[in-house]
């Protein structure tokens, strides 16, 4: 080689080929959104959205629970760890139910509740569609919360000395997570 020459190092190769990926990926994503058939863009949208909402839960998870691991911050027992875990989980379900019914109108006054629904069934479709889709946005990105933080807290009860003996024990957690996930669903159904 001479002098001059550049060297290629391997992580020269690794970003340019990331470059490169993203790059076909982008124009990917451009050239199925604007697919003439209507249902392909709709399918795209929808994969799009979901693929998004999981990425900002998950950006979203790890930031508050580095907020909760700081205001923990010194070595705690499992056991004294489990309690801020499940009161997260359980703060998260209150949030996402909390704000579906307000999504919903349910916290409104009796005439404002009256003239939505009075403009939803007269055939609005931009009130129905405006519910609809603070309904999902919301609901999405809260239960995706809501379940890792559920995650996280069932994850914390496995650590416990009894559960930890055993796979068997540790599996055991499963059943409990769901009781606990269904006594949660019981207590705001209707």
């Amino acid at each position: 080689l001479a002098e001059d020459d550049p060297v290629v190092r391997p992580m020269d190769i690794g970003v340019a080929t990331a470059l490169l990926a993203s790059t076909c990926m982008m124009m990917s994503l451009y050239y199925i959104t604007n697919w003439p058939d209507p249902d392909i863009r709709r399918y795209a949208y929808q994969i799009i959205n979901s693929t998004l909402s999981i990425f900002c839960a998950v950006l979203l998870f790890n930031s508050m629970t580095s907020l909760l691991d700081a205001a923990l911050d010194q070595e705690l027992s499992p056991t004294t760890e489990l309690v801020p875990r499940m009161v997260w989980t359980f703060s998260w379900y209150v949030s996402l139910q909390v704000v579906l019914a307000w999504c919903s109108y349910q916290f409104a006054p009796e005439d404002v509740k009256e003239e939505v629904a009075n403009r939803m069934e007269a055939g609005h479709r931009e009130s129905r569609d405006r519910v609809v889709v603070n309904l999902r946005t919301a609901g999405v990105l809260l239960a995706q919360l809501a379940g890792f933080t559920a995650i996280n807290a069932f994850g914390s009860l496995q650590q416990l000395e009894w559960f930890a003996q055993s796979p068997s024990h540790a599996a055991t957690v499963v059943p409990i997570a769901g009781v606990f996930c269904c006594a949660m669903g019981l207590m705001t159904e209707g």
